[in-house]
């Protein structure tokens, strides 16, 4: 497993198992896994050093981190958002075990977890073996070898890291699952890996986008957000890109396509054709019903948008009669005062 050879404990163990005191046998190497909290105008708020054991610390690590519920619209057909957590968590274990297997303990650096308002900053020494972030995001893709052979098979085989180097990719996969802005590694410093991943959209358009097509490749998503981050791409990606109508401008200086306009079009049309779903209409009732009392007539013409265009002026008003008496049966709103001139409001 990494942990024992011949009968001696490796350094493997040390790092993932042993006490802090027991690092000063790792030949002046000190792991640490230092997280950082950043104020809005660039100020440290607060910091935390975690030593080893690094396989009980991650999940430490992670109970630090800011993970608040935001809003986002993961469908073209509804009025309502989904509610989520900034960050997956499976994303920043995968980060940090990554930073873990692959950091050159040798150059007695910090494994760095940087948490600003927006964002998560990971960065750990070492050179990237893939060489480029695009070839570990290759199918099939396993690295030429391990700065950390023991224990790379010790996180192997607890669990913590995948045997067959897909945890790159899965990490994307899950950012392009929430239509967030990928990952990004920042290369430009030798001997130095930092991944950035974002909690919140960087462009509408690109979110959009994923949302409209939820089974576009990856490699093609890569290239996306490649240019909504206006990072450089190559004349091929860019052509590729262009021809599928994803992006307009001239090389270099590309934007995303204005065709998501005709995206929204068409959801505008089926709204306008076939109406919301019932549920989202008595949704929408009872969020106009929370901010005053209302009539009929006035849900009628607050919520006239979401009615299929080709209903008559009385169909509406049978079909939010319909929806008024199913809430109230659910008991969540009620009406007050004469059967004509009742006005509806929460059931509180």
């Amino acid at each position: 497993m990494g942990f024992l050879v011949h009968g001696h404990i490796t350094n493997a163990a040390i790092v993932l198992l042993g006490r802090p005191e027991s690092t000063v046998f790792l030949g002046g190497a000190a792991p640490r896994i230092t997280w950082t909290l950043y104020a809005s105008d660039g100020r440290v708020e607060t910091y935390e050093h975690f030593d080893p054991p690094f396989i009980l610390q991650v999940d430490k690590v992670l109970g630090k981190i800011r993970n608040e519920r935001y809003r986002y619209f993961d469908s073209q057909v509804t009025l309502f958002p989904t509610l989520a957590n900034k960050y997956d968590p499976e994303v920043i274990r995968e980060l940090l075990h990554n930073a873990i297997a692959h950091q050159d303990y040798r150059n007695s650096g910090k494994i760095n977890v940087l948490e600003y308002e927006d964002r998560l900053v990971f960065k750990n020494e070492g050179a990237f073996i893939p060489g480029t972030i695009e070839r570990a995001l290759e199918p099939g893709y396993r690295p030429p070898y391990y700065r950390n052979r023991l224990l790379a098979d010790a996180m192997v085989d607890t669990g913590m890291i995948d045997q067959n180097a897909i945890g790159i990719r899965n990490v994307y996969e899950i950012q392009r699952g929430r239509m967030l802005p990928l990952p990004t590694y920042d290369l430009s410093e030798q001997g130095r890996v930092s991944v950035t991943i974002y909690g919140r959209v960087l462009d509408e358009t690109y979110t959009r986008l994923l949302a409209s097509e939820p089974e576009m490749d990856l490699e093609t998503v890569f290239m996306l957000d490649l240019v909504q981050k206006g990072s450089p791409v190559t004349q091929e990606q860019a052509r590729v890109l262009r021809n599928r109508g994803l992006v307009e401008g001239r090389y270099p200086k590309l934007t995303l396509s204005s065709r998501v306009a005709g995206i929204i079009g068409t959801h505008e049309e089926y709204v306008r054709q076939r109406g919301l779903d019932t549920s989202i209409c008595k949704e929408l009732i009872v969020k106009l019903l929370r901010t005053r009392p209302c009539t009929r007539a006035e849900v009628v013409s607050a919520i006239s948008h979401a009615l299929p265009e080709d209903m008559n002026d009385e169909q509406r008003k049978k079909h939010v009669s319909y929806l008024l008496q199913e809430l109230r049966k659910e008991r969540r709103i009620r009406a007050e005062g004469a059967r004509g001139s009742a006005r509806w409001m929460i059931d509180e």
